[in-house]
């Protein structure tokens, strides 16, 4: 019976390793500038993705983000070369092509209040390439929002009003909120490609 625990474990081993040495992921972000705040997507994601203990998870360096800015319309052949280039199984390409707010008028009583719902809204596109197989295993489209509390108006309907963005502390506090959201959905697509073997923390 030892023998055969024994013969099992040896069997299972190189197995272990291979994950760990073939499903290497690699993430890169890509983000607009934000009129409202500054992004923290990628610091809340790379706190979650830092509890993948037994895949290495790596971001893309310096040189592949300049060649990313001089290549935004990147074919599916350009996104295999650079995950070749990384050395890693599969690339996770998040292009972000929005952040902002968005305020829409819900109309409380005609021509007198109306009342004005605030998000914050992140949109984009996640794409998941496996390298090693030249392959696309994964789209999908990026939209996530938070909602601010409903700003009123009295009389007159103006949604060019400045009280309708909300204080800029509060503002603040809504996109990381959004960050945290998006983060929080993205980890979860990518915590997939590590088969089984993410333990948290």
């Amino acid at each position: 019976m030892k023998n055969r625990c024994l013969v099992f474990a040896l069997c299972f081993l190189p197995l272990s390793m291979a994950v760990t040495a073939d499903d290497g992921i690699m993430v890169n972000v890509r983000l607009p500038d934000c009129p409202w705040a500054d992004s923290r997507l990628e610091i809340e994601l790379a706190r979650r993705l830092s509890t993948i203990r037994n895949v290495p998870v790596t971001w893309v360096d310096s040189s592949v983000r300049s060649w990313y800015d001089n290549h935004p319309k990147a074919t599916f052949d350009d996104l295999v070369a650079v995950g070749k280039r990384l050395g890693g199984r599969y690339l996770v390409d998040i292009l972000i092509d929005r952040i902002d707010l968005e305020k829409r008028k819900v109309t409380v009583i005609p021509l007198t209040v109306f009342r004005y719902r605030v998000f914050g809204v992140l949109t984009g596109t996640m794409r998941i390439i496996d390298v090693e197989k030249n392959r696309l295993v994964g789209l999908k489209e990026i939209c996530y929002e938070v909602k601010a509390s409903d700003q009123w108006q009295f009389t007159e309907d103006d949604p060019t009003d400045p009280t309708l963005l909300i204080p800029p502390d509060r503002r603040y506090l809504l996109f990381q909120r959004l960050d945290r959201k998006a983060a929080a959905e993205l980890f979860k697509e990518i915590r997939k490609l590590s088969r089984g073997a993410y333990r948290g923390r």
